[in-house]
């Protein structure tokens, strides 16, 4: 073999070893193998949604992967449906402790979140882990709120007279409300309301006949009263 032709191959030689590794380097990613995420979600029972009936109720999930011991994070798709918290949580030192040591391909320590309804409709709640890997389940959230908004109550809420400058105490409450309430009656000739606003108030027959009497809180939640005043008319008798 002549020199020249020699040298030639050393060349080629060499261009083939550069062009092969850095085809390997371009081919070399730090992201994960496109594929079946491995964040596995567990909800309670069985399924892929979690339905939550009302606003206000709550569902846990629990998330693990095979091997991972690090950090999860949680985020919705609409926090005006669902949210959940934490944003982010890693299992107990003891369960990271305990998946570390065991030689099963499997072992993984879990992670919990809490998902809370907002609002009627449906979120996507996605989980995943630090190496890009995401696993997701759908929330639907339908029905009334779980608690419902507390409205103020009369006490009594009828009230039957049989004169004229009869009177009745009433009281009007509301749970959680500190404020006061503005009494109104419908029909002033028949009763009348008095004070004008508080807690406690006294109504006062006037005239026959019927009506209703409001008393409004701040945000404008109403109780009210029926009113009916009968008078009995009286036969006088005289004597001779």
């Amino acid at each position: 073999m002549s020199h020249r032709r020699f040298v030639r191959l050393l060349v080629l030689v060499w261009v083939s070893g550069a062009l092969a590794a850095g085809f390997a380097a371009c081919t070399s990613t730090s992201q994960p193998a496109i594929g079946t995420p491995v964040v596995n979600i567990t909800l309670p029972g069985s399924g892929t949604t979690l339905a939550l009936a009302s606003v206000g109720a709550s569902g846990t999930l629990t998330a693990s992967e095979p091997g991972y011991t690090g950090i999860f994070t949680a985020t919705s798709s609409n926090v005006n449906v669902a949210t959940v918290s934490p944003a982010s949580t890693q299992a107990s030192a003891h369960q990271r402790a305990v998946a570390a040591n065991i030689v099963h391909a499997n072992a993984a320590a879990s992670a919990t979140f809490t998902v809370t309804a907002v609002g009627s409709g449906s979120a996507v709640i996605s989980i995943a882990d630090a190496n890009y890997h995401i696993s997701t389940i759908t929330v639907t959230v339908s029905g009334a709120s779980a608690t419902p908004t507390p409205t103020p109550a009369a006490s009594p809420a009828s009230i039957a007279f049989t004169a004229v400058a009869q009177t009745q105490p009433v009281t009007v409450t509301e749970t959680g409300y500190s404020g006061v309430f503005t009494a109104a009656s419908q029909n002033t000739a028949v009763a009348t309301v008095s004070p004008a606003s508080g807690t406690s108030f006294t109504i006062t027959a006037v005239g026959a006949g019927s009506t209703t009497v409001t008393f409004t809180n701040s945000v404008g939640s109403v109780a009210s009263v029926t009113i009916s005043v009968t008078i009995t008319s009286g036969v006088i008798s005289i004597r001779k």
